[in-house]
């Protein structure tokens, strides 16, 4: 709970909440929640108002947003019908009001996502349970769990893309690409230019590729390209005020610009970055000597060059082109963390420990 969720509480506690009342109609809260849907929202109408109902409802909300279970997940979304009902009911005073709309957010926010008011019963229980599938991933890294959530959704409605699409990615996490490749097949057959399903293969190619050198830990190798952003963002409505926190609101990583017969050092770079992040090494080394070729001077093509050799392998080549790239930029501790790398790979262990401390001091 944070700090602000602990001041409401204690507000809705001296606003009468707490104590026996609240206990009780906690009680009847949690035994509501298996009653038909138009009892649940007639009950709400009448009874969901002042601090006790607030109080019992945040109780019930704190306690099931706590639980990864589907069933929990369901009382969630039940719950939260419950209180919208309560708070669309007009018969609360600014504080209760205020409380009840904060707890909706967070149960909302964590737990069952946005509404969509075109949806069946069914339909809405296939986005919770997505959504859900999400945040364990999001918050908790709590991925076989999500992957529970996202079978569930599948069984719910098997032509749902956005489940897919996350599940291979529970797969990617759990080491388990074939998997993973399935569930983009999966899409394929009923909508193959889904934009996330194209990311996705391609993240899967690339890491199917890049794991030939560097093992099977599907994550560090995203984390070592700078695609762990496209691993751990996941196909979902994004919560209020979010900007930029879905895979689908990112571009492509995977899509070198072609060049044309005379390009700049910067558009060589470019190809050259995306090349080494699919970890096609031979083929961006080449390009990024183009840059340099283009333009001596060009300081992060040496930078990026050398981050391409190091992955693939070189470090004697990785060394050169990152103290090139520091002694035209001596301020960048990532130059130095990667430099560090490639001297511990080349047994310089003394010198590493140095461009360490550098890389310390440079992040401070």
């Amino acid at each position: 709970m944070t700090d602000s969720e602990e001041v409401f509480r204690m507000m809705l506690n001296e606003a009468g909440g707490g104590g026996r009342a609240e206990r009780e109609l906690t009680s009847a809260l949690d035994r509501l929640l298996a009653n038909p849907r138009a009892d649940r929202l007639a009950w709400a109408r009448q009874n969901g108002q002042g601090a006790t109902f607030v109080g019992a409802a945040w109780t019930t909300g704190q306690a099931l947003l706590q639980k990864t279970d589907l069933e929990s997940l369901n009382r969630l979304a039940r719950l939260s019908d419950v209180m919208t009902a309560a708070l669309f009911s007009g018969k609360h005073d600014q504080f209760t009001g205020t409380a009840l709309t904060m707890l909706l957010r967070k149960v909302d926010e964590d737990g069952v996502g946005p509404r969509d008011p075109s949806d069946s019963p069914a339909g809405r229980m296939r986005r919770v349970c997505n959504y859900r599938g999400c945040r364990l991933a999001e918050i908790a890294a709590a991925y076989a769990v999500a992957k529970d959530h996202f079978d569930a959704c599948i069984n719910i409605d098997p032509r749902f893309a956005p489940a897919f699409c996350n599940r291979a990615r529970m797969w990617i996490e759990l080491g388990n690409l074939a998997a993973a490749r399935s569930d983009c097949d999966a899409v394929t057959a009923f909508d193959p230019k889904y934009p996330v399903l194209v990311v996705t293969r391609k993240l899967i190619d690339a890491l199917q590729l890049m794991s030939q050198r560097h093992g099977r830990n599907y994550a560090e190798i995203a984390a070592a390209h700078g695609l762990l952003d496209y691993l751990r963002r996941y196909d979902r409505p994004p919560r209020s005020g979010e900007m930029g926190g879905t895979v689908s609101e990112l571009p492509d990583p995977f899509d070198p610009p072609t060049l044309g017969r005379n390009p700049t050092a910067s558009e060589a770079n470019h190809r050259g970055v995306v090349l080494g992040r699919m970890g096609r090494y031979q083929e961006a080394d080449a390009v990024l000597t183009a840059a340099i070729r283009r333009d001596a001077e060009f300081a992060r093509a040496y930078f990026n060059r050398g981050k391409v050799r190091l992955l693939a392998g070189n470090s004697a080549g990785a060394i050169a082109d990152l103290t090139a790239y520091i002694n035209r930029n001596s301020g960048d501790a990532d130059a130095y963390r990667l430099r560090a790398q490639a001297l511990r790979n080349a047994g310089q262990h003394d010198k590493a420990a140095a461009d360490e401390h550098a890389a310390a001091l440079w992040s401070s």
